[in-house]
């Protein structure tokens, strides 16, 4: 569960962190390979996990873009994405994983 969110800095378990991937029980600091897009490359490792849902936190203000690539190959291995503002995508985060959902995500912590 996402303890906290505010701008710059999400609190997973206690522990403060930039962008990141929760895979899992498994939280990874996250690095744009692209300059504030998530591409397939960013996922990767999440669809490897085979979540059934994946939720894209695209910051504060919505500047992240998600690839095309990334929606089509969710809809290919039928996983629904919910792509959302950090603040609502935390707050759908958890609430997916109170439902127990096998839910993972990759998190924009700024913009």
């Amino acid at each position: 569960m996402i303890d906290q969110y505010i701008f710059g800095k999400i609190t997973v378990n206690r522990k403060e962190y930039g962008d990141i991937k929760i895979i899992g029980q498994k939280i990874v600091p996250w690095h744009f390979i692209e300059n504030h897009t998530v591409t397939e490359q960013d996922v990767i490792e999440i669809f490897e996990d085979n979540p059934d849902y994946i939720v894209i936190g695209i910051g504060s203000n919505g500047m992240v873009h998600v690839d095309k690539e990334v929606i089509e190959l969710a809809k290919k291995k039928n996983v629904k994405l919910i792509i959302e503002s950090t603040k609502k995508a935390c707050e759908e985060f958890n609430n997916l994983r109170k439902d127990v959902k096998k839910v993972d995500a990759i998190i924009h912590s700024t913009c």
